[in-house]
């Protein structure tokens, strides 16, 4: 599935738990000019589910020497906060004559993300009239089939900016890059796209709930979803306009790139 030096991909055949304490030194490399190293965790594309993925840490890599350039850079890819890569470090590891640093980890874009963090999505509920308090709820789902009910909890939350009859969640997507998700609210009259950031983060549940306005859609556009449509590590916003004559799609407004 890749040609890197150094390739893992963590998938959901089997329960995999926690791999850990590898140590790879002493490694010359030559004539190897696509990737160095690429270790994924996420659900194997010949099966459904995501509920069986294991996890990597402590990881690593001493005097390591690559002759050529890469052409793409090291890819260390979590899928969740619980299922991922943990502890990367970096000693001695020289490419084309470069040290690297220790390398960042990010999450899957694509993921279906969800608001508390974990593997499964929360339907999100809201009451914009202004009459209800607390207005928002978020149905926290079993993970797996039920025994009974398919919701393990109900949470309750007061969102004060919500109550406006044009505002709708659209979408989630991961838009600061640390595994929780944050709503994309539209306003349908101002065209205006914002971010509800993290609801459920609980770093976060101190804080005044906050939404950041990240852009206007273009006269004629529609929104039409979230993705890393260009596979840049970080979700983007696609939009549309529904004329037969111009049909068109364009990613735009590179959320990933929001940060606190």
């Amino acid at each position: 599935m890749n040609n890197a030096v150094f390739a893992q991909h963590q998938s959901s055949r089997a329960a995999l738990g926690q791999v850990a304490g590898y140590h790879f030194e002493r490694i010359h490399v030559e004539n190897a000019s696509w990737q160095l190293m690429q270790i994924v965790v996420g659900p194997s594309i010949w099966e459904f589910g995501n509920t069986q993925l294991g996890s990597v840490g402590h990881l690593t890599f001493s005097d390591i020497f690559v002759a050529d350039p890469q052409t793409l850079p090291n890819e260390f890819q979590s899928y969740d906060r619980v299922h991922g890569i943990a502890g990367v470090h970096f000693d001695h590891v020289v490419v084309a004559g470069q040290t690297l640093d220790d390398p960042p980890i990010t999450f899957d874009a694509n993921r279906m993300v969800s608001l508390d963090g974990n593997i499964v999505s929360s339907p999100l509920w809201a009451e914009r009239s202004g009459a209800v308090a607390p207005n928002v709820q978020v149905w926290n789902m079993v993970q797996g089939t039920p025994a009974t009910s398919p919701i393990s909890a109900i949470e309750t939350l007061e969102q004060p900016l919500l109550n406006n009859g044009n505002l709708q969640a659209v979408a989630y997507g991961d838009f600061f890059g640390d595994g929780y998700a944050s709503p994309l609210i539209v306003d349908s009259t101002h065209g205006t796209l914002q971010v509800w950031k993290e609801p459920l983060n609980p770093a976060l549940s101190s804080e005044p709930s906050t939404f950041l306005t990240i852009g206007t859609l273009p006269p004629g556009y529609q929104f039409a979803g979230v993705g890393d449509f260009k596979k840049a590590g970080s979700p983007g916003c696609c939009s549309g306009t529904p004329a037969p004559s111009k049909r068109s799609c364009s990613s735009w407004l590179r959320p990933g790139s929001l940060r606190r």
